[in-house]
């Protein structure tokens, strides 16, 4: 099965965006209702559009157009959170949830962080997010969500090694010169 990502616009008015938060929505409900006080479909619409500039959306989808799984992405400081990360039920266990996350650690070299259930940290963990701590969130309705989160920092690979030396080695000949013709 061919799948792509696609990025979704952030849109009250388009058809793809309203059925994301449809699916985020029915799969966290109560989630949502107790950390957010979001309490329907249209609620999510309304805070991801609160948002737009701050958080991306993106949908995997079949060569048929069909929609399988997404994931979201904001920027906080230096560091780029990957949140809501769903698959439909029928296409789990397919590979779309790795095909997700590989989509979002290759859009670049940044530090990245989500919260997992504890059962999917050994899912995370193989795309170089290391485990932090478990912390305990508490519902209005007194309901204990348990997260870890976990962090992948940036890779620092030979080539961007390299790249950083020769830069700095670069400003550094340029001060050098600047302070002999002053």
């Amino acid at each position: 099965m061919k799948v792509t990502v696609i990025d979704v616009e952030i849109n009250e008015s388009n058809k793809l965006f309203k059925y994301v938060c449809k699916h985020l929505f029915k799969h966290w409900e109560q989630y949502y209702k107790d950390i957010f006080e979001i309490n329907s479909a249209n609620d999510l619409e309304k805070y991801y559009t609160n948002f737009v500039g701050y958080a991306k959306i993106y949908a995997a989808l079949n060569e048929n157009g069909k929609f399988l799984g997404c994931y979201s992405l904001s920027r906080k400081g230096i560091t780029y959170w990957i949140t809501d990360v769903y698959v439909i039920p029928e296409s789990r266990g397919k590979g779309i949830g790795s095909i997700l996350i590989k989509h979002a650690v290759g859009l670049g070299n940044y530090h990245f962080a989500l919260t997992a259930a504890p059962e999917l940290v050994p899912f995370y963990e193989k795309f170089g997010f290391l485990k932090g701590n478990l912390k305990e969130i508490k519902g209005k309705n007194d309901t204990t969500y348990l997260f870890h989160q976990m962090y992948r920092p940036p890779i620092l690979d030979n080539y961007g090694f390299t790249v950083r030396i020769t830069l700095c080695i670069l400003v550094t000949i340029a001060i050098l010169c600047l302070i002999y013709i002053i």
